[in-house]
């Protein structure tokens, strides 16, 4: 800029938009990972807390549950839980994109498990099931 002058010249705010730019392309994958492991990080916790309630309903009754429904003793406004549909999470060292909207009991070798998309708790977590396979 010349002495005298006010404002900036083009140049001088394309530069500066140019910058902008690239700090933001480099920041916005890593906000989308922590997003995802956020996510990630709420499936688990309600996986979790199902298959407790699923435990305590066994126990209680003496028999497994039929459905998430009949959790409902065990787990505050149990309809409303719902995993983020349409968004990423991490399983498996990877994302996936949540497809069905509920969750879902399922038999397994180890009995009555809460799951999201065949993908049980422990599959979500660092550690969990290496093979991407549903148990």
């Amino acid at each position: 800029m010349k002495l005298g002058e006010n404002g900036f010249s083009l140049i001088e705010i394309l530069l500066a938009i140019s910058i902008l730019g690239v700090v933001a392309a480099a920041a916005l994958p890593k906000a989308a990972h922590v997003l995802a492991v956020s996510r990630t990080q709420r499936v688990v916790s309600d996986l979790q807390t199902l298959d407790a309630a699923v435990i305590m309903y066994e126990t209680e009754h003496g028999e497994q549950p039929k459905s998430i429904d009949d959790l409902s003793d065990y787990v505050q406004n149990v309809k409303k839980v719902k995993p983020p549909q349409g968004s990423k999470v991490i399983i498996n060292s990877g994302e996936i994109e949540v497809k069905k909207g509920e969750y879902l009991l399922k038999k397994g070798d180890d009995g009555l498990r809460a799951t999201l998309d065949d993908h049980t708790a422990d599959e979500f977590m660092p550690g969990g099931a290496s093979t991407g396979e549903k148990k």
